[in-house]
């Protein structure tokens, strides 16, 4: 999502928040597991990583904010860290964010 966001750990409450509010959501059965903050890399803001745990399988998510920007990327199967798919979430955000010069 592109917008203004002045707020960004507010943002990654809202988004986090959204379907996860009350840790468990009530349209997956979800639990969120493990919310963690990240380097979110030479573009600023902020990023969390967490894991998205069910009653069959679980699912590890990250979600970056900056001023101007939203984004997040799953891991639908969860084989991927929170940690590990920090690192490819800087990789995808680098490849489709580009800072803009002042």
């Amino acid at each position: 999502m592109t917008g203004s966001f002045p707020d960004t750990r507010g943002e990654l409450d809202r988004q986090f928040g959204a379907v996860w509010g009350s840790d468990v959501s009530s349209e997956t059965s979800e639990t969120l597991k493990g919310r963690q903050n990240y380097p979110a890399g030479p573009l600023g803001g902020a990023l969390d990583c967490a894991v998205l745990a069910g009653p069959t399988e679980s699912r590890t998510i990250c979600i970056w904010a900056d001023g101007t920007t939203v984004g997040g990327v799953i891991d639908g199967k969860g084989e991927t860290s929170p940690e590990d798919l920090a690192k490819r979430t800087l990789e995808i955000r680098t490849a489709v964010e580009v800072k803009v010069r002042d």
